[in-house]
């Protein structure tokens, strides 16, 4: 015998197990709420996720835009600032974007700021990014070939990724000395083979 908990409302065995009368018609009105809640969801997730693009779309160097996660009890919110592009030397082209994600409300103390690199191609496609666990470790411009990452706070160190060549499968943010921090890249695979 099944255990009723681990049978999914929707699923083609939900109602072997069901109770019958108002508290069977309770269950079917929670599953069609929970369906409506997700795809609402859903819905607003993929909306929000046009977001970045758009703004590499725009193509306004050094421009901040902030949007907020509408309904989020977390009060989300996203801010991106459109770096620039590179000319690799295979002469494609990639578009840079810092986006800072900002959890736990207005309050700026009690904010958690997370950062990313996002990394698109001269067709403005998402190919993936490069994580920073804060704000300070984002790079603030770009220098002929090169993302460069100012010192900060404890970190006195600048550093300068290039990526003439090739986007780096990790990246070294300097810190003080020969110390410092990888970050790796998270690609997105397209190729047929991928699954």
């Amino acid at each position: 015998m099944k255990t009723p908990f681990l049978v999914s409302p929707f699923s083609k065995n939900s109602c072997i197990n069901a109770p019958q009368g108002n508290s069977a018609f309770s269950n079917m009105k929670a599953a069609f709420l929970i369906g409506a809640f997700m795809q609402v969801f859903l819905t607003a997730c993929s909306q929000n996720a046009d977001y970045p693009k758009q703004v590499v779309e725009k193509g306004e160097v050094g421009k901040q835009v902030e949007y907020e996660i509408k309904g989020d009890p977390d009060r989300t919110r996203y801010r991106m600032t459109y770096m620039g592009s590179i000319k690799t030397k295979s002469d494609t082209t990639l578009k840079f974007l810092n986006l800072i994600n900002i959890t736990g409300g207005f309050d700026s103390r009690k904010a958690h700021y997370t950062g990313a690199v996002l990394l698109y191609d001269q067709h403005n496609n998402y190919l993936g990014d490069y994580a920073v666990p804060d704000t300070l470790s984002l790079p603030v411009k770009i220098e002929g070939t090169s993302l460069v990452f100012p010192g900060q706070q404890d970190c006195n160190a600048i550093t300068k990724i290039d990526f003439a060549n090739q986007i780096p499968k990790e990246i070294f943010i300097k810190c003080v000395g020969e110390s410092g921090d990888f970050y790796p890249f998270d690609h997105v695979d397209f190729s047929p083979d991928h699954k």
